[in-house]
């Protein structure tokens, strides 16, 4: 990260004040949405952690296509928890940007946040459901993946997580909870 950034943080978490940084940081890693993680990601991950940051980014959409097919999520909303707070409605726009980085669209709220967060309860799934979407899918056929090369076995691993996570999100509802309190 650019020298500036860590007196900035220290500053601002230090007077309590938010903080959100646009960046593109050309890091991969898995917890912002990634298929991997490389060398830069892990320094940055260790950045964040040493000054109490964490980012906004939602969902696993690419912020950044080439024309030669390689997507990722590079380019991160950075905030403290005081700037997290304020931050709604992030995504990735459509529109067209001019640009292999597409623009990062989100809302500043002033008050607390009207989104509710969105969860799912394990002790809710329906396993018998997630049980069929498995059988159902090309998983249980072994010949339909190439496992003779790290390209073909990071293929596998990528569509195991993808019908892992589909079947879930279909077989365990969502849950909201929302920050009001009702008197």
């Amino acid at each position: 990260p650019p020298l500036e950034t860590t007196p900035l943080a220290k500053f601002a978490n230090d007077n309590n004040l938010p903080l959100i940084i646009g960046s593109d940081t050309n890091s991969h890693h898995t917890l912002w949405g990634n298929r991997i993680s490389n060398e830069r990601g892990e320094e940055l991950m260790d950045f964040f952690s040493s000054l109490g940051l964490t980012w906004a980014n939602k969902g696993a959409t690419p912020t950044f296509l080439n024309s030669r097919g390689h997507n990722s999520i590079i380019d991160l909303t950075i905030t403290n928890q005081k700037g997290e707070d304020l931050i709604s409605n992030w995504h990735v726009s459509n529109l067209f940007s001019n640009s292999d980085h597409r623009y990062i669209m989100f809302d500043i709220t002033a008050g607390p946040k009207k989104e509710p967060k969105v969860i799912r309860l394990v002790k809710n799934t329906d396993w018998d459901k997630f049980n069929k979407i498995l059988a159902d899918s090309d998983l249980v056929n072994p010949g339909n993946h190439n496992l003779n090369s790290t390209t073909g076995i990071d293929e596998a691993v990528e569509k195991l997580n993808t019908t892992l996570q589909h079947a879930f999100e279909q077989a365990c509802p969502p849950t909201y909870i929302t920050n009001s309190v009702r008197k």
